[in-house]
């Protein structure tokens, strides 16, 4: 393994679905790492294994499954938010 070698989406061969989503959450933990490398930074950031798969269930109707390498739900359009009242 080399420090100073970085890599996303499928050229990276993580064990995570091979879709843009994917892609789209690894792409600012290799930002982050190359500033690390470059003296910007000073922790490694990790991917926490955030994927998406688009379902088609019929009826022209598409079900989007998120999901990271604990394989809980992670969703980001539907996230709960707690009432500040």
């Amino acid at each position: 393994m080399y420090k100073n070698v970085f890599g996303l989406g499928d050229s990276a061969n993580l064990a995570v679905a091979k879709t843009a989503a994917a892609t789209f959450g690894q792409a600012p933990v290799v930002v982050h790492n190359l500033l690390k490398e470059m003296g910007k930074n000073t922790k490694d950031a990790l991917y926490d294994g955030y994927a998406c798969c688009p379902i088609f269930v019929g009826d022209q109707k598409l079900m989007l499954c998120e999901f990271n390498y604990k394989t809980d739900n992670d969703p980001t359009f539907l996230k709960h938010q707690e009432d500040p009242s």
